[in-house]
């Protein structure tokens, strides 16, 4: 009986004798991290400048008023097309023409009173200097009357183009100071524009009639077709960033001043960098950002640092230099590894 219970504890032992031990080689390659990596190339396909800005006419115009007074009548509504020379508010006029009239009066007055003293002069009567001093007056009073009457001109506003009312500010009866504005009017013959901010660098990189694309929440199928019209010279000193202003080509959908839209720049200058996947990345700060590559053998890891320029949703990019260049980059198991270590590539 104790020669059958021996007998499985000597086949047990004899098989774990015979086991054979771990080779050098297998134990390196257990030490090698799994990883993927991308083939990536140097392209200079164009990349957009995505932004977005706030749809408007190129020649919107505050109109206001060159004096204060009572607002006698608004004559047009908001959304209302107007002619060119249509008269669109007023002011009351009882003050305005009081003070023309008075500047006349004070006018004829004097041109009577310079008469009669040049007459004494001749009779040697008045002095040259009475007479030098009421034509001085005079000169000041035909002033006075072409103030009162330009601002009397200036007290109704008339439609500079043909165009749409945007907004209306005033109502009748409403007391308004001096160049307070009453309506904003957007002229129809001019472009529908949309001005957007630009840091200094990627200002540099457009010129005027580079291609754009604007995309509006109104109509979510549709791409409206931009150009770069002007480009500002100054930054706005509350941003720091530069006014660029797309002019939109013709369209056959209703666009209102106002939309909000998103917008594709295409810089027409053409620049040479790396598309690298968003998931290469493994670590950065404000100003640089890591990934790993393979070593030329394949078998180790390198860190390398660079700086993003542009920022995808899947994606980033850097500029291709001959101080760097990349062929691939590790895109998994790149989180577990350090400078130098082994690694094992099992897919492209």
């Amino acid at each position: 009986m104790k020669k059958i219970f021996l007998l499985p504890v000597l086949l047990f032992l004899f098989s774990c004798g015979d086991k054979e031990e771990p080779t050098d080689s297998e134990q390196e390659k257990s030490k090698a991290i799994p990883v993927k990596v991308a083939t990536i190339s140097v392209s200079t396909e164009a990349l957009p400048m995505i932004t977005s800005g706030k749809l408007s006419s190129k020649a919107e115009t505050n109109l206001s008023f060159k004096i204060g007074g009572i607002v006698s009548q608004v004559f047009v509504d908001e959304g209302q097309r107007v002619r060119k020379g249509q008269l669109l508010a007023k002011l009351e006029q009882a003050e305005i023409s009081n003070r023309v009239l008075q500047a006349k009066s004070g006018l004829e007055k004097l041109e009577r009173d310079l008469g009669r003293i040049k007459n004494l002069y001749k009779d040697s009567v008045a002095t040259l200097e009475q007479v030098q001093n009421l034509e001085t007056a005079l000169e000041v009073s035909k002033s006075d009357l072409k103030i009162a009457q330009f601002n009397q001109k200036y007290a109704t506003i008339y439609a500079p183009s043909n165009g749409k009312v945007l907004k209306r500010y005033a109502e009748r009866q409403e007391l308004v100071g001096a160049g307070t504005p009453i309506l904003t009017l957007a002229s129809t013959s001019s472009a529908q524009v949309m001005r957007i901010g630009l840091a200094d660098r990627d200002l540099v990189r457009l010129k005027l009639g580079d291609k754009a694309e604007i995309y509006f929440d109104a109509y979510p199928n549709t791409v409206f077709k931009a150009k770069v019209s002007e480009l500002a010279e100054i930054a706005d000193p509350r941003t720091g960033t530069f006014e660029v202003e797309l002019e939109l080509q013709s369209n056959q959908k209703s666009l209102k001043s106002g939309f909000v839209g998103k917008a594709h720049i295409y810089p027409s200058e053409k620049l040479s960098y790396y598309k690298i996947p968003m998931n290469a990345l493994v670590e950065a700060t404000n100003e640089q950002a890591f990934v790993f590559v393979p070593s030329a053998d394949g078998k180790t890891a390198v860190k390398k640092s660079i700086q993003p320029e542009t920022i995808g949703a899947t994606f980033f990019t850097i500029s291709a230099n001959e101080k760097l260049k990349l062929e691939k980059v590790i895109t998994d198991g790149n989180m577990y590894l350090l400078e130098g270590s082994e690694i094992e590539i099992r897919q492209q």
